[in-house]
């Protein structure tokens, strides 16, 4: 007798868990949903044995790559993990691990202070080209705005921004059409000058097209044209060239490096997909000078043009275990599932900084003396989706209560809490071991005794 008991689903029940798994999220990122129920239905019919899930298994590994192969995996076996007749299929599912894309290489001060170092040294046929080259690139890695995006804007633009007490661009549907919601985007001191040049210059002798129409004040092809003509390596990857697309991650991961919030990070960025409160939204919109001044607070000391006088990069490695250190010791009263969250997001930012760190050091060293790093590390927003959906499950096949759902919350995020300070610790030995920094971490195992 077959060890498995065959069950069957209805087409609506699928469609009632892809209606509710949609109604959580934002309308962009709902595609790879609906493909993974059609892919399900295609496949199984309905139908679970081990025939239809070894033929759903196989159509997956063959017809996706890297990653996009988890996606229908992932929805799948939350489908089935929802109910106890179902669970037995769920763990024939064959889910491949996390692929690191190359793409996800970090990106560092040097990378763009080798752009403007090569367009400072190149022979341009036009001289004023090489201060335009440059206030595009510092305009992209100061702001992580989208290339696209930025050829919305005008030079009327630019000098409302600039008349501000605190200079941003005010980011509406007018120049980002499919944007939801307004938002800013913080001018730094040092592109000040270079913007406030180019502006003169194009005010002076527009320039036209082929075809004699006006061309954007922003052109989006002439750094990408740059790039493609002049390849780039990047510092911590010579094999890889840098790109436009380059700017915007930079933006983001010197952001992280910098200390700079994430909601901060994710309002500038317009990254709706990360799931940004509605309240903390409210107080972006309204409270400008804050976003500004947060902003400056973070960015303000990093000089693209001479060097940053307080950047992260140059942290010494021992105060990146200090900080650590006193996270812990400040962790030992929490009670809140709220405070454990905001304490793994803490551990999960310092052991991406000690990773930076390492990378450093492994640069030019032969594979055996390497120190090995793990793979990517997850995103908070997946963090707590991890937590929530796994509760959801368990309540729905065990009906807890409230109370119960959030005690196997918390507790599942106590676990996850000493998973990755237990990663960051080893971590830490490994270095040790090589002697790359002597500063000792002390844990009490007691913390966030439950």
């Amino acid at each position: 007798m077959n060890a498995y008991t065959v069950q069957h689903f209805s087409e609506a029940e699928l469609s009632s868990y892809l209606e509710t798994r949609n109604a959580a999220i934002q309308a962009r990122s709902r595609s790879w949903n609906n493909i993974s129920a059609k892919v399900i239905w295609d496949q199984t019919q309905g139908d679970l044995s081990e025939e239809s899930i070894n033929r759903f298994n196989q159509y997956v590994l063959k017809n996706y790559k890297n990653n996009d192969r988890r996606r229908p995996l992932l929805f799948f076996s939350n489908f089935l993990n929802r109910k106890p007749e179902y669970e037995q299929y769920a763990r024939l599912l064959t889910i491949p691990k996390t692929v690191k894309y190359k793409g996800a290489d970090p990106i560092g001060i040097d990378d763009i202070r080798n752009v403007i170092n090569h367009i400072n040294q190149h022979k341009f046929k036009i001289e004023p080209h090489r201060e335009r080259n440059t206030f595009y690139c510092l305009f992209y890695a100061y702001s992580g705005i989208r290339p696209e995006t930025a050829t919305h804007f005008s030079v009327d633009d630019f000098k409302e921004a600039l008349a501000r007490e605190k200079p941003y661009l005010y980011v509406t549907s007018k120049h980002e059409p499919k944007v939801k919601n307004d938002y800013y985007i913080p001018i730094h001191p040092v592109l000040i000058p270079f913007l406030m040049k180019e502006m003169k210059r194009y005010e002076a002798n527009p320039p036209k097209d082929r075809k004699g129409g006006l061309m954007p004040f922003i052109n989006k092809n002439i750094i990408q044209e740059y790039l493609q003509q002049h390849k780039i390596p990047l510092t911590k990857k010579p094999s890889e060239r840098l790109e436009q697309n380059h700017f915007r991650k930079f933006f983001q991961q010197q952001s992280r490096r910098n200390r700079l919030d994430k909601d901060y990070v994710n309002f500038i960025m317009n990254h709706e997909q990360y799931g940004l409160s509605k309240e903390s939204y409210d107080t972006f919109i309204e409270e400008h000078d804050d976003v500004y001044d947060k902003y400056i607070a973070a960015w303000g000391p990093v000089n693209l043009l001479q060097g940053s006088s307080s950047s992260n990069d140059d942290c010494p490695i021992s105060d990146v275990v200090h900080s650590i250190e006193s996270m812990i010791m400040e962790a030992e009263s929490v009670q809140s599932i709220e405070d454990i969250l905001a304490n793994i997001d803490d551990i999960i930012s310092d052991t991406s900084a000690l990773i930076d760190h390492i990378t450093r050091y492994n640069q030019g060293r032969n594979e055996v003396d390497r120190i090995k790093i793990p793979p990517e590390l997850p995103s908070p927003q997946s963090i707590r989706l991890w937590i929530t959906s796994d509760a959801a499950n368990k309540a729905s096949r065990e009906h807890l209560t409230q109370n119960q759902v959030d005690a196997y919350k918390r507790t599942h995020a106590l676990h996850l809490f000493h998973s990755y300070y237990d990663q960051y610790f080893d971590l830490h030995n490994r270095c040790l071991n090589v002697g790359l920094f002597v500063t000792k971490i002390k844990r009490d195992g007691t913390t966030f005794a439950g």
